[in-house]
């Protein structure tokens, strides 16, 4: 159950937590959606199968199960909340690794899709938190 929602709970959290950082907050949003986009972008380009079939629709992109949506998504944003130094983030690596093996455990996802999908994720929401950085240097704040 962790695993099916602990993607949206981390999230709320996040979202709780970077309130009063506004240009944290902003690129937070905007990379849940682009790192969502970049998934389904992922799933229909590598059309790698699901260990089951969830989805009989070859047109629908949760169809392919590489890589992990929800794997990318608790990586992206468990990195960048730490990077961020939210309160207790370091608890969200345990979502993540229970969110991963949920998925597998689930049949829904293959090791090697949820693997995939953490390390899509975690490279997203590194570049999400360089993007903090580089405006932070541009404008000589801390």
């Amino acid at each position: 159950m962790i695993g099916m929602y602990g993607v949206i709970l981390v999230d709320i959290y996040g979202v709780i937590q970077l309130w009063e950082r506004p240009v944290s907050l902003s690129i937070f949003v905007l990379f849940i959606a682009a790192n969502e986009y970049l998934n389904r972008l992922l799933k229909t380009t590598i059309q790698e199968e699901r260990p089951s079939e969830l989805i009989s629709d070859k047109t629908d992109s949760t169809y392919y199960g590489m890589p992990s949506g929800h794997a990318q998504h608790i990586f992206f944003s468990a990195l960048y909340l730490q990077l961020e130094k939210v309160e207790y983030a370091e608890l969200f690596w345990l979502v993540a690794l229970i969110t991963m093996y949920e998925r597998v455990a689930n049949n829904k996802h293959t090791i090697k899709q949820v693997l995939a999908g953490a390390m899509v994720g975690f490279g997203v929401g590194y570049v999400a938190h360089q993007l903090i950085m580089i405006r932070i240097k541009a404008n000589d704040i801390i």
